[in-house]
């Protein structure tokens, strides 16, 4: 088994999530120590882990969506994990089904405030640390709608677009320090919710959240030290 994260400590937002939970086993399985964060509790069990797992990840809950929580998160994850390699941008939230000239302002920020303000406060917290030892790898989520919109979700493709702009300006800030950021685009992911939302889909085109955990593991390992300022689809054959 590849132990390509061995001796990495993450920080990996959304941590209860469907994604969230993928990505916390599959940095567990890769070596890393993790800081699992949300913005409610996080109890060990509700991530399934095996009992060695369980001795090198720590539940966290901070409101990423906030400089406060952000600041938290890391001080916490600092303290009780001695350095910062690796952080994953996982917070974000959809909404949609309203055509641009009903859509209110307060979907508008939800949108905007759940998935590149949070991942925009995240990254800036942890940057001083990254920074201090020049190294690091930050990875967010965005979407294919970022880069293909479709209609009735005006706010959301805007703000996955904007992650990507994020990810690209911070990449040409840092590159030169040692510090790769990276963004990935999913297509739909194959979870309960999805499911339920879709009844009548075929699943097997859509994307496995573990499949994507293993690319942002990637994109965290010393394998993608080349890659960085990307934007790169993982849509399966949906």
């Amino acid at each position: 088994m590849s132990r390509g994260l061995s001796d990495r400590t993450a920080i990996i937002t959304g941590a209860s999530g469907a994604l969230g939970r993928a990505t916390v086993q599959e940095f567990l399985d890769e070596g890393a120590h993790v800081a699992a964060c949300d913005v409610t509790d996080l109890p060990l069990d509700a991530l399934g882990l095996s009992a060695e797992a369980r001795r090198h990840c720590v539940p966290m809950r901070h409101d990423v969506t906030t400089e406060e929580g952000c600041a938290e998160l890391v001080l916490h994850a600092l303290r009780d994990l001695g350095r910062i390699d690796i952080l994953v941008n996982i917070v974000g939230g959809w909404k949609g089904g309203t055509p641009l000239h009903q859509v209110s302002v307060e979907e508008w920020d939800a949108m905007f405030t759940l998935n590149v303000k949070s991942a925009f406060l995240c990254s800036r917290a942890v940057l001083p640390s990254m920074l201090a030892q020049r190294a690091g790898r930050i990875v967010s989520i965005s979407s294919r709608t970022a880069v293909v919109p479709v209609g009735m979700q005006a706010a959301y493709n805007a703000a996955k677009a904007g992650v990507i702009a994020l990810t690209q300006t911070l990449s040409e800030e840092v590159k030169h320090n040692g510090i790769t950021v990276n963004c990935v685009l999913p297509s739909i992911l194959d979870t309960a919710a999805n499911r339920t939302a879709f009844p009548k889909a075929d699943y097997d085109r859509w994307v496995k959240p573990a499949d994507l955990a293993r690319v942002l593991a990637f994109l965290a390992s010393d394998g993608s030290a080349s890659i960085t300022g990307a934007a790169i689809p993982v849509y399966g054959r949906a």
